[in-house]
């Protein structure tokens, strides 16, 4: 047991954080509150040498797995948490009198977040999700005078609960055959057992009822339609924490899930699975096409994202598990670097609208430049890191003789271009729609800036030397069973 505790301890510490600094709110003076921004960044610095020092291995209490693989994603989750909150330091909604809250809610997130990452029971993982996804609810609404806000985190709400309810039937129905809910044992006893039609029948309709669980939480097709609303309505940095969660913790407990233990080639889901990532593609950029909303666009090519992640899954070899780590990573970086342009801008002409990006680069040409690096590294277009985000996760599909979903998703990426240029269009080669320079009418955000300034120079970085961050994310693939 005291092995176990020392596994998880990284979790614990972080969840004790959590408490402390929600108890912050309510017991401390209000000249206080300014330190949280800094206890938080502590918590999550502590956490982290948890985690690293030294990297452990092994299984607590026999649900939750600590090896290479997970670490990868529990420190991405650290790292976009420290990130969302250095982009959210400035902002008085958010850091304001609630600064305690705001903040212990990411940190609950990721606790939940780290919970899922470890998961190889179906228990931990509705609990790790539920961790994850309950602090969402409320971030997503944490605008109460905004009704947009309220509006995305009803529709948020309504339909996660039902996803929930969805996945824990189809839980039921998986240990009403197996007898366990270990991932492990589920997958042992689908290979020894002969299975009736009935039999049958019942573990394929739990596997579909996971899935929708799942799919829900990745804005899968046709579980998406809560992720439009609900990026619109939440707070501007919170909607870019909702694309991080989402990479950092259910793709790897679905990865582990699929394609290690309940592996989709053996059960004959190869052709399902390839499905969920064209329509969840296709659907995404296509939908992407016709917005003026920056919020609700990036919103969709988030959609259209998890689509082409999904690819690394339904290659189901290690290629492709090193490609979802890699676009996970890239992922972060672009789309908290593209969200974090549009609260600089937004909170200049209180408007999200595609038309306030007009002609940027004549009111502030260094932010219109990274702005349009982050848009071509969405692309997937070199020298960035998205480029060999895709490259990676193409490369497995072809490995596994996959040729028609990476020609799909080559034309995905050709429609995606379209709508990502339309921005560029807008910034560099149309009028602003104000006369006076935008740098002389903002006041300065350094959280913001360095924040942003970081992702734009570890894209570049990472896509000119690649080397070391491919060799650590092959070193970090090894899933121990």
């Amino acid at each position: 047991m005291i092995a176990s505790i020392r596994l998880i301890l990284p979790e614990i510490f972080l969840s004790g954080s959590a408490l402390f600094l929600l108890g912050w709110d309510a017991f401390i003076q209000e000249h206080l509150k300014k330190w949280v921004f800094w206890m938080s960044f502590f918590a999550l610095a502590i956490t982290f040498f948890l985690l690293i020092h030294p990297p452990q291995e092994g299984v607590a209490f026999g649900m939750l797995v600590q090896d290479p693989f997970s670490l990868f994603f529990k420190v991405l989750a650290l790292f976009s948490a420290g990130f969302i909150l250095l982009i959210s330091r400035e902002d008085k909604a958010l850091m304001g009198d609630y600064a305690g809250t705001y903040v212990s809610l990411i940190l609950f997130s990721v606790v939940g977040t780290m919970f899922l990452s470890s998961a190889k029971d179906l228990l931990m993982l509705f609990l790790g999700m539920e961790l994850t996804t309950i602090p969402l609810f409320i971030l997503a609404g944490f605008l109460r005078n905004d009704l947009r806000s309220s509006e995305g985190a009803i529709k948020f709400f309504l339909v996660g609960t039902l996803s929930t309810g969805l996945m824990l039937f189809g839980i039921s129905y998986l240990y009403g055959l197996t007898g366990s809910t270990q991932f492990k044992e589920i997958y042992e006893w689908f290979n020894k057992t002969q299975l009736g039609n009935g039999d049958l029948v019942l573990f394929f309709l739990a596997i579909l009822f996971l899935l929708a669980g799942l799919g829900f939480k990745l804005s899968l097709v046709p579980f998406h339609q809560w992720t439009p609303d609900t990026y619109e309505g939440a707070p501007t940095p919170i909607t870019a924490f909702f694309s991080v969660s989402r990479e950092a913790g259910v793709i790897v407990v679905t990865v582990r899930l699929f394609s290690e233990y309940l592996k989709q080639n053996q059960m004959g889901m190869t052709s399902f699975f390839a499905l969920l990532s064209i329509l969840t593609m296709t659907i995404g950029n296509i939908a992407a096409l016709r917005q003026n909303n920056l919020k609700r666009l990036l919103a969709y090519s988030s959609i259209a994202h998890a689509g082409t992640i999904f690819i690394g899954l339904v290659a189901g070899n290690r290629l492709g598990r090193e490609g979802i780590m890699l676009y996970s990573l890239a992922y972060f970086l672009m789309s908290l670097g593209a969200f974090s342009v549009v609260i600089y801008v937004s909170r200049l002409k209180n408007s999200e609208d595609i038309s306030s990006i007009q002609g940027l680069s004549k009111e502030n040409f260094p932010l219109s430049l990274m702005m349009l690096f982050f848009l071509l590294s969405l692309s997937g277009i070199p020298p960035f890191l998205g480029f060999w985000a895709k490259f990676y996760v193409f490369w497995a599909a072809i490995e596994a003789k996959l040729f028609y979903l990476v020609a799909i998703a080559l034309l995905n990426a050709i429609i995606a271009v379209y709508y990502y240029f339309r921005i560029v269009h807008k910034m560099f080669f149309q009028e602003p729609s104000y006369s006076q320079p935008l740098s002389s009418r903002l006041e300065r955000h350094y959280g913001l800036e360095f924040a942003t300034l970081l992702a734009v120079s570890l894209l570049l970085l990472f896509g000119i030397f690649p080397q070391s961050l491919l060799s650590w994310i092959k070193g970090s693939s090894v899933i121990i069973p």
